[in-house]
């Protein structure tokens, strides 16, 4: 089960538009609870991964700075526990 998310989650990245992929991605990523987030950053990479250098270079910059907040979270949550 786990290698065929995989793979449709490979598909989605190569087939929608990246831009759209990473919007939608990225609120997940800021919005949602663990394991979801994880998830949808997982799929961005993959997204950022098939993408050509100009846009991946465009998505990182809009995909850092959640990322930097998400680690930030995971590191103060597992400190508070």
């Amino acid at each position: 089960m786990l290698r065929a998310t995989d793979d449709c989650t490979t598909v989605l990245a190569r087939v929608i538009d990246a831009n759209v992929c990473i919007d939608i991605l990225n609120q997940l990523s800021d919005t949602a609870e663990c394991p979801v987030n994880l998830a949808a950053i997982k799929m961005e990479e993959k997204v950022i991964r098939s993408a050509s250098q100009p846009v991946a270079r465009a998505i990182l910059n809009q995909v850092v700075p959640t990322l930097i907040k998400v680690c930030c979270l995971r590191m103060i949550c597992n400190l508070e526990q």
